[in-house]
């Protein structure tokens, strides 16, 4: 009946996780194709703060991330008492 507004995601934890992979890419790259160490720095940054917007957005927008994000409040609507009979027909 009141029921509190749902979840939302956070953008640090998408970009906590970005960073976790895009980092170590970036370094590898690094070693292959040669450029300042400035530009790497401003390509890394972009490519985080870019991939973690995507994410960020796709998993605000999923809709079907609605209904598990609160699975603890429907199965309280849902569920039946302890001794409960049902009548079968």
């Amino acid at each position: 009946m009141f029921d509190r507004k749902q979840a939302q995601p956070r953008f640090w934890k998408a970009l906590l996780v970005t960073m976790v992979f895009t980092i170590p890419l970036a370094l590898f790259a690094r070693a292959i194709v040669r450029m300042t160490d400035l530009v790497w720095f401003a390509l890394t940054i972009a490519f985080t703060l870019v991939v973690a917007g995507t994410i960020h957005s796709r998993t605000i927008n999923d809709w079907r991330a609605g209904d598990t994000m609160h699975l603890r409040t429907f199965e309280k609507r849902t569920s039946v008492g302890k001794n409960i009979k049902i009548r079968r027909r």
